[in-house]
């Protein structure tokens, strides 16, 4: 609130704003809750917690975008001016508690409920021709009595009452669905339990959770308010039109997560390089033998592996090398010759204007082989240290060719 009383307005450019951001992440982080919990336990596609991810970043960037909104419209005084921030913050408390508390409660259960119903989906999927699935309720007094009407409907996964009566049916809805053999129970009638869904969620406001959250691979409904109208089942790649401020927010966040995605594997790559630099001997690392190394050996260090995630870090194929690393993939890399060690680069924090020659690895490498890998498609350059006690030694992984490349072999 800080950020939009000085700018003294708010405009959806706005949501790429770092502390806008970090609005964004603190919804984000709560709705994805459950979703992160399930992605550790159950060792969830990464193709599927990936897509869920994404529907619930956007609807937290959408949900700060109307928040801020409404908030910017309580920046001017009744005389035309602006308000002193004290006043404007005062003013804005109930948005905060509307958005932040009430609506936020209600979004958290149904987003774990969601998420739950929708991995189970997904996971009956495999083996939907041999059970059934059964509506049922939470079974007490606070159950609401039109969902009560579902409770114990019994159909095949197939039949098109789940397309969209699949629980969760609305806010703080409890309701579950289980699978129970087939000819367990009596099948129920499509028609009839299609009209009771209707009548379960007939309001205008209760329509929008028709929608089946493991079949459409999403968290909350497409046509929940927050998301913009008209969109259809776009990919969140609207018909851009410059003059939308749905539009304008849309690009923002599209761009917002990328950085999201990118960051949140980066921790993970990170926590996976820890784990398996612990595989590695501290005192010899890892030796690996290939008729294409220069030497006939190239050695892994503890620090190899930290090399090359900080050289490659933004590059998602090389975290994913990396995530996936595995000593034989380097037998295949093909020698391409060699360069000379290299001075510190001005750019550098180490670079000394009174030594400018100085060497950046003057203490371990006498110079440089490389060698040319493919990782997804893709041919990168994999620079290898001609280290003053190991030998060969992974370094880094690139995506260019060095301009000081000498071919051949260094005469030793």
């Amino acid at each position: 609130m800080e950020h939009i009383h000085k700018q003294k307005k708010y405009q959806p450019e706005m949501l790429a704003d770092k502390s806008v951001l970090a609005l964004i992440n603190a919804t984000n982080n709560v709705l994805a809750t459950e979703l992160n919990n399930l992605s550790v336990k159950k060792d969830l596609p990464e193709d599927l917690v990936a897509t869920l991810q994404k529907n619930i970043f956007f609807f937290s960037g959408f949900k700060a975008h109307h928040e801020l909104e409404e908030a910017s419209r309580l920046l001017q005084s009744d005389d035309g001016g602006f308000k002193p921030f004290e006043k404007f913050y005062q003013d804005v408390k109930a948005i905060d508690n509307t958005y932040n508390r009430n609506y936020l409660k209600a979004e958290y259960n149904f987003a774990t409920a969601s998420t739950q119903m929708a991995v189970k989906w997904k996971e009956w999927e495999k083996s939907a021709d041999r059970y059934d699935l059964q509506y049922r309720t939470a079974g007490d007094d606070r159950v609401r009595e039109e969902h009560r009407e579902l409770d114990g409907i019994t159909l095949p996964m197939t039949d098109p009452f789940w397309n969209e009566y699949f629980p969760p049916n609305g806010w703080n809805c409890r309701c579950t669905a289980v699978r129970v053999r087939k000819g367990k129970y009596p099948t129920s009638d499509s028609d009839d339990a299609i009209q009771k869904g209707k009548n379960c969620t007939a309001k205008p406001k209760q329509q929008i959770f028709r929608f089946n959250p493991g079949k459409q691979e999403r968290i909350f409904p497409e046509k929940h308010p927050y998301f913009p109208k008209g969109c259809g089942n776009c990919d969140y790649k609207l018909s851009y039109d410059k003059d939308n401020p749905n539009c304008q927010a849309c690009i923002r966040l599209i761009k917002s997560l990328q950085k999201f995605i990118i960051d949140k594997d980066k921790k993970k790559t990170e926590s996976i390089v820890k784990s398996k630099k612990k595989q590695i001997n501290a005192y010899n690392g890892m030796p690996i033998q290939g008729k294409n190394f220069d030497s006939g050996k190239i050695t892994v260090l503890r620090r190899s592996l930290q090399d090359v995630f900080e050289h490659a870090i933004e590059d998602d194929n090389i975290r994913n090398f990396i995530k996936n690393f595995n000593y034989e993939d380097l037998k295949s890399m093909k020698f391409k010759g060699w360069a000379p060690n290299r001075p510190y680069p001005k750019n550098h924090p180490k670079f000394d204007p009174e030594n400018p020659d100085k060497l950046k690895h003057e203490n371990d490498t006498e110079y440089f082989n490389y060698y040319t890998i493919k990782i997804e498609g893709r041919e990168y350059w994999v620079n290898v240290k001609l280290h003053k006690n190991y030998g060969e030694v992974l370094y880094t992984i690139e995506k260019d060719k060095p301009n000081d490349l000498i071919k051949g072999h260094k005469k030793k």
